[in-house]
């Protein structure tokens, strides 16, 4: 995203010591580098949360770019937004649906658009960020329910915080932006708060090892829809404390065991991974709904947990007491075929039966394909509070959201580096 905006005119100044951003915008992005170019070619990676707004800014401006990315970038569909853009008159195609994405706009035409909330809400957040951009009002109109709502929740507050207000009708199905709205930089700072996705991975911890270990930089005042992680693992049985900006998290009272849940996700995807890895700690089965979004993501994340998890499976146990993986059963003496089940929008996980240890009965080590995919690689490591030896492969992946995820992981568990594209974690 920096060098994408760096070549598109925009001063941005990073103080890793301070934690501050400094940044210069412009009113416009633009061919900063070489206007006279043909197309300016931009490099997304597989940062879908990148070509995705960048995409509708650009479209809705002046120029001729290109947008592309790694081999999974261009699986990861991108046509309802094109079409969308499309819809406003603007210059945009992309092959098949999927990147690369070829941009020649002088801006949007009409003001009237439709586009589906099911598949991705950063389409929906892509047009409303793009759209004080116009130079007419905007109507935004959703044809299909909205998934992962809170993201959209959180794009129209920080909206409002650079100064555009959108007019949003009653669930969300329509939204409208005026002509004269534009955007000012706050006076002073503005203030990110931290990421409630990666906190997810500590408030795991302290779910199923103990704890009580507390994140900071999130709690009951914050914007972002995956705080209610927490609220899920309460009513899994864990012992959860909310502050204003903190939460703190620790395993049920002696005696007593997070218990499986059936829980719609739509809300909280990212998450939702981390809820996975904690289901194997829990009595009772535990199904997680609506989290088809997974397949979309920087790989098929529904059946990539399925195979990992799946490795965690003692060879030995499988067919001892076994039931049907689809049976609803809380005897913990009985062994399921597989831990995890895929369906078309859904994962279901049989947790294995507990050791005298108080964890369950798992592999005694496992190699974990993170399939470069940072929130692969920070869910598993979660299995290494066990006697489970975790070794992660590619680690580097979690530089995406979380640089520094391993050295905080090493304050509260141990984990030694093998070799440069592994951790080997115990």
């Amino acid at each position: 995203m920096i060098n994408a905006l760096n070549r598109l005119g925009v001063d941005i100044n990073i103080n890793k010591e301070q934690h501050t951003c400094h940044i210069v915008g412009n009113s416009q992005l633009h061919n900063a580098k070489n206007p006279n170019s043909e197309h300016l070619f931009l490099e997304m990676g597989n940062a879908g949360t990148v070509i995705r707004p960048l995409t509708a800014m650009l479209s809705f401006g002046e120029g001729k770019y290109v947008l592309d990315g790694v081999k999974r970038m261009r699986e990861r569909p991108i046509y309802d937004l094109v079409q969308s853009l499309q819809q406003l008159g603007c210059g945009v195609t992309c092959i098949n649906g999927f990147p690369p994405v070829t941009i020649d706009t002088n801006g949007p035409s009409g003001n009237q658009v439709n586009i589906s909330g099911n598949i991705s809400s950063q389409y929906l957040s892509s047009l409303l960020m793009a759209a004080p951009l116009a130079q007419s009002d905007i109507t935004i109109h959703l044809n299909s329910p909205l998934n992962s709502a809170p993201y959209i929740d959180l794009t129209l507050q920080v909206m409002k915080a650079f100064g555009v207000s959108v007019i949003v009708k009653p669930n969300k199905t329509s939204f409208f932006i005026r002509k004269d709205e534009v955007y000012h930089s706050p006076r002073g700072e503005y203030v990110i708060e931290g990421d409630a996705s990666s906190a997810s991975y500590f408030l795991a911890l302290g779910a199923i090892c103990g704890g009580p270990i507390t994140v900071v930089g999130c709690g009951t005042t914050s914007i972002q829809g995956d705080k209610h992680f927490g609220t899920i693992l309460e009513k899994m049985g864990a012992h959860v404390q909310w502050g204003e900006n903190n939460i703190t998290v620790s395993s049920p009272q002696k005696g007593c065991r997070l218990k499986g849940i059936d829980v719609d996700c739509s809300d909280i995807p990212d998450a939702a991974m981390t809820l996975a890895v904690v289901a194997l700690f829990a009595k009772g089965t535990t199904t997680l709904r609506n989290i088809g979004s997974w397949r979309l993501k920087e790989c098929d994340r529904l059946k990539a947990m399925v195979t990992e998890l799946n490795k965690l499976q003692q060879r030995h146990n499988i067919g001892k007491n076994h039931i049907p993986c689809d049976e609803n059963e809380d005897n913990d003496e009985k062994i399921a075929e597989k831990i995890a089940v895929e369906g078309f929008d859904c994962l279901t996980i049989h947790p294995p039966p507990l050791g005298s240890d108080g964890f369950p009965l798992m592999t005694t080590r496992v190699s974990i394909n993170t399939y470069q995919d940072h929130r692969m690689a920070m869910c598993f490591s979660l299995i290494a509070c066990t006697k489970v030896r975790v070794t992660i492969q590619d680690p580097d992946c979690t530089k995406k959201t979380f640089p520094s995820f391993f050295k905080e992981l090493n304050r509260i568990t141990t984990h030694t580096n093998i070799e440069p594209s592994t951790h080997d974690l115990t």
